[in-house]
C-alpha cells in the first residue's frame, strides 16, 4: 500500500510494521520501490536490526532470498530456543508445563543464510557475542545471526492470557533491571 501510494501521490510512502515477522514482510515492498527509485520509509520498532525468534523466522525466512537478490543489507538476529517462544512460555507458566506442539525442529539457519547468498554466524556462548555482532555490522550484504539460547529463558514482559496491556507481568522486573 505504501509502494502504490508513494507511486500515485509522488509523496514518500511509509510503512510500519512490527519487528519480526512484520519487518520480513516488508522487504519485497522495499525492494520494489529501491528499483523504481520510489520514496520509501519503514519503521519496524526499536532495533536497527531485526530480532526474531526462530519460529518467527522459520514463517518469513523466505524473504531473505529477496533481500540478497536486491542486495539490501539487512540484518536478521534470531533468538534461537527451538521452540515456538511464546508458546513455550505460556504452557510453562499457565498450563502446567503441559508442552503441547511447540518444539522447533530447526535447519541450520546460518547455512540457509549462505546458501541464498547471504552471510550466516552462529552464536552458542555467551563470549560469542560480541565478535558476532561485530561481524555482523560489517557486513555489506544481509546477514543472519543465530543465537542460541536456553529452551526454558523467558521473555518478560509479557501478557498473559485473558489479560490487557495494562495487566503484563515482569513489567516491575524489567524497570529494576534498568
Amino acid at each position: 500500500m505504501a509502494d502504490a501510494y508513494a507511486r500515485a501521490s509522488g509523496k514518500t510512502g511509509v510503512m510500519i510494521a512490527t519487528s519480526g515477522p512484520g519487518a520480513c514482510n516488508l522487504v519485497t515492498g522495499l525492494a520494489t520501490a529501491m528499483m523504481d527509485s520510489i520514496p520509501l520509509v519503514a519503521i519496524t520498532g526499536q532495533v536497527r536490526t531485526d530480532l526474531i525468534g526462530d519460529h518467527s523466522f522459520n514463517m518469513t525466512m523466505a524473504e531473505l532470498n529477496t533481500a540478497v537478490q536486491h542486495e539490501l543489507p539487512i540484518k536478521v538476529c534470531i533468538l534461537n530456543n527451538g521452540y515456538m517462544g511464546m508458546v513455550r512460555q505460556w504452557q510453562e507458566l499457565f498450563y502446567s508445563k503441559r508442552y503441547v506442539y511447540s518444539h522447533l525442529r530447526n535447519p541450520d539457519y546460518a547455512e540457509f543464510a549462505k546458501a541464498v547468498g547471504a552471510a550466516g554466524i552462529t552464536v552458542d556462548s555467551k563470549a560469542q557475542v560480541g565478535p558476532a555482532i561485530e561481524q555482523m555490522l560489517r557486513e555489506d550484504r544481509p546477514c543472519v545471526v543465530d543465537f542460541h539460547v536456553d529452551a526454558e529463558e523467558n521473555v518478560l514482559p509479557m501478557v498473559p492470557p485473558g489479560k490487557g496491556l495494562h495487566e503484563m507481568e515482569g513489567v516491575r522486573a524489567l524497570q529494576n533491571a534498568m
